[in-house]
């Protein structure tokens, strides 16, 4: 019987009938009856990830998009100013926009990522950790969360920001929103229910739970134009002109002028948070033990 890795309800079902066979095993979707957190059945590896990330991965995205990075980083830390502690980890932080931006606020930041960090385990005693899309790639949450908690200080914060599972995307596109990537990229798919529990079962209070509209996902770019923004997207890739740098870092700053620009328009739709927006975030403090 399958668990959901969110909230251990037992009771789940097939979300639709999608099958994928990556590397000689078979994948499906599953929805939990009770937090309807949806997520990738069987659960990959660890092997299976470590494969996904060395063949599958290409981080030059991540390296030619970094100017729309670090400004949605740097809006980012306004929005979470009132949460920060003078030391804050960006956990899973890539090629480390958030740090970078933090720092330039005046705190003392670092970025850790299980895949990309390379040196000596990670210090701890961070007043806040920021895990923006992180979760969702992990096969095992409560694993991720307790490596979360041992880096944090006896009374610090965590902020958390996914896909939100039960955002209009999600319910109109299914497999096709931007943000699900099944079956072995995201893993994880939550819902407030779901991580709001996760966190509860792991030693935080719940804080606060926002949901957002970001540059690279929301309604306006990638529901209501997303046909266009699909071919936009796929600009960067081709090839062969994709083998350029300067090819692709155009492509980025180009698409990324008209994100910003789609983003405004999803977010003057309405004058707060919307249930229906594309990120949930949930800011969380550690119960003192």
């Amino acid at each position: 019987m399958n668990t959901c890795p969110a909230c251990k309800s037992k009771i789940s079902k097939a979300y639709e009938q999608y099958q994928w066979t990556f590397w000689g095993s078979d994948y499906g979707l599953l929805i939990c009856g009770n937090c309807k957190t949806i997520f990738t059945d069987p659960l990959p590896s660890n092997d299976v990830l470590k494969r996904v990330y060395a063949e599958c991965f290409d981080y030059r995205w991540y390296q030619d998009h970094y100017t729309a990075k670090y400004r949605d980083c740097t809006a980012r830390v306004e929005e979470y100013r009132s949460w920060l502690g003078q030391r804050v980890l960006d956990f899973g932080g890539g090629v480390g926009y958030l740090s970078e931006a933090l720092r330039a606020k005046g705190y003392e930041s670092q970025t850790y990522d299980p895949y990309c960090t390379i040196g000596d385990k990670m210090e701890s005693g961070w007043d806040t950790i920021i895990a923006l899309h992180v979760l969702e790639h992990s096969n095992d949450p409560d694993c991720t969360i307790a490596q979360i908690k041992s880096l944090l200080n006896s009374d610090g914060k965590l902020i958390l920001a996914v896909p939100n599972a039960a955002g209009k995307g999600y319910r109109e596109l299914n497999t096709q929103w931007v943000w699900m990537q099944p079956p072995l990229v995201h893993v994880l798919h939550f819902t407030k229910k779901g991580l709001c529990t996760l966190l509860e079962r792991n030693g935080f209070v719940i804080k606060e739970v926002r949901f957002a509209e970001r540059w690279d996902a929301n309604l306006d770019c990638d529901l209501e134009r997303v046909e266009q923004f699909r071919l936009l997207g796929s600009l960067w890739g081709r090839q062969p002109y994709s083998r350029l740098r300067l090819y692709r870092k155009l492509c980025a700053s180009y698409v990324s002028s008209l994100r910003n620009k789609g983003l405004q328009k999803a977010i003057n739709k309405t004058s707060t948070d919307s249930e229906d927006f594309s990120e949930l975030q949930v800011i969380a403090k550690l119960v003192a033990q």
